[in-house]
Parts: C-alpha cells; structure tokens; sequence
C-alpha cells in the first residue's frame, strides 16, 4: 500500500516539504524499490541510512530499501521548485 498527501499549491521559485508519504506492505520482507517523480519540481531527500538513492535531484527519484528504512527517507522528501524553473 502507498499513502500520498493530495495536490499542493506551490509557488514559483520555492522548494516545499513533502510529507505524507509512507509505504507499506504486510506480505513481504527485505528490500523493495519505490519511485517518486514530479513534472517540474526537483526532488531530493536527506539519506538517513539503509536507502540506495538514484536521481537525487532530478524529476524521478528511486529509493531501494527495507520499508522502515524507505519511510525514514521519503519523510524527508523535498520538492525543489526554485531551481528546476517551474511556472
């Protein structure tokens, strides 16, 4: 299962937490892979430990992982509208 916040307003030229965002699943152990993308803001996260990341800063960002440790770093998931030129 996978939690997602609705749509934010975001303003031009600013970077906005990301919060809301949890997986889970009761039928599997070990590593599972999770891709977070967005059509204009750049995402980054803050590496807490136990994630592979691939896309830190760009529009599509893989997190592989154990699901605790997937959660820790996707509750650190920004959106970094003032550097990709977003409207």
């Amino acid at each position: 299962m996978v939690t997602v916040p609705g749509d934010p307003d975001v303003a031009a030229g600013t970077q906005v937490a990301v919060s809301g965002i949890s997986v889970a699943d009761s039928q599997s152990t070990g590593a599972r892979s999770v891709v977070v993308s967005d059509l204009t803001g750049l995402l980054n996260t803050t590496a807490t430990g136990g994630v592979t990341e691939q896309g830190e800063g760009s529009t599509s960002l893989r997190l592989t992982g154990g699901t605790s440790a997937v959660n820790a770093e996707l509750a650190t998931l920004v959106a970094d509208f003032a550097q990709s030129g977003a409207p």
